[in-house]
């Protein structure tokens, strides 16, 4: 699995669309319902966050918050399905706002479902034109689905609307190094990458970056070990349970020690990137 999207954060990206969309008005059940809702959501109590959410949804049928964090908390219990519908349910409701569309994106990528997170991008970037998020999010579609110049011309949109947006550099140093085989290009946009970061970056210098491509092939199993399980998957278990209770810096910790323990594996490197 080659790595492209960094900084990209679910937890992070989430008390944003929770503020933006809690929609006040003149109270009652429903909206108590919604608030609580919330407040287990960011607890990361996503099963009672639910609960909360249904019944607001139902008191509620016209509010994209109610019906938005459901999706995020289905999502957020592997209940895929109801997720998807109820993101796309909110997207309808609140026809301008791009921030539906953009969850309903992040979770087709986790799902791998790389067309419908497409389309969802596409419609998101009409909402809101000229986002770097948005834009390097459809890099990180086209990087996938091996559109290479797609993924290029959205990664240099993404630079033209802000060239110092960390993510894009990262994603775009990626590219050059892993696709174009241009070590040049992806040395120049790695060194602007650190320089935006501040040094918040995982990867430090240059032979660590150039020298960290993922394998082009699937690992091969490991005897004793039944194929399709990897050594590094207890770490990620684990560091997944971590970023469920919003145990970020646990998180961290448990998936840097697997990367350096299966440095060819890529589940770590994949849920590092997800959570930086």
């Amino acid at each position: 699995m080659k790595i492209l999207l960094r900084h990209f954060s679910f937890a992070r990206f989430l008390p944003v669309l929770l503020a933006g969309l809690f929609l006040s008005g003149c109270g009652g059940a429903g909206e108590s319902n919604l608030a609580a809702g919330l407040a287990k959501l960011k607890d990361g109590n996503y099963k009672s966050a639910a609960s909360c959410f249904e019944k607001a949804s139902d008191q509620l049928p016209d509010n994209a918050s109610a019906r938005c964090n459901l999706g995020i908390s289905y999502w957020k219990l592997g209940r895929h399905k109801e997720a998807i519908s109820c993101l796309k349910k909110a997207a309808q409701l609140c026809p301008d706002d791009p921030r539906p569309l953009e969850f309903l994106a992040l979770a087709l990528i986790e799902m791998q479902n790389w067309n419908e997170a497409r389309s969802a991008l596409v419609q998101a970037d009409k909402r809101f034109p000229s986002s770097a998020w948005i834009l390097t999010a459809m890099a990180l579609v086209e990087f996938r689905t091996g559109n290479n110049a797609q993924s290029l011309s959205r990664l240099t949109e993404a630079l033209d609307v802000d060239p110092a947006y960390a993510p894009a550099l990262y994603n775009m140093a990626v590219l050059q190094r892993d696709r174009l085989h241009n070590k040049e290009a992806a040395v120049n946009y790695f060194n602007n990458y650190l320089k935006a970061a501040g040094g918040d970056t995982r990867i430090q210098d240059v032979p660590q970056f150039l020298n960290r491509v993922p394998p082009s092939g699937p690992a091969r199993p490991v005897p004793g070990r039944p194929a399709g399980q990897a050594q590094s998957d207890p770490l990620v278990a684990n560091a997944k349970k971590a970023v469920d209770k919003q145990e970020f810096d646990t998180a961290l910790e448990i998936l840097k020690q697997a990367v350096r323990n299966y440095p060819a594996e890529p589940a770590p490197l994949w849920e590092l990137a997800v959570l930086y």
